[in-house]
């Protein structure tokens, strides 16, 4: 076998993590429910999760950021997504 310069041999499949991970679906549709976050959002909309984020920055959709870091980690309230999926003519 040809030894690859630059690649780590033990390093860690990322992506087949990710893959196995399961996706979280939400019932936009549903009378209540819990927060959401922007990948459930995206999910559920047919968006990426980055126009979501982008949306939140930007005002168009209200969300509550519990992170503590650098990276701000977001929460939407279940009314709040399901108002931002009418308008988006998801539900």
């Amino acid at each position: 076998m040809p030894q690859l310069s630059g690649l780590v041999k033990n390093a860690p499949d990322t992506t087949a993590k990710r893959a196995m991970r399961p996706l979280t679906t939400i019932d936009l549709a549903a009378l209540q429910g819990p927060v959401v976050t922007p990948v459930q959002i995206a999910g559920a909309t047919g968006m990426s999760h980055r126009f979501v984020l982008e949306d939140i920055k930007l005002g168009n959709l209200k969300a509550t950021n519990v992170g503590r870091g650098k990276r701000p980690v977001y929460r939407i309230p279940f009314h709040e997504a399901q108002r931002y999926a009418r308008k988006l003519g998801a539900i």
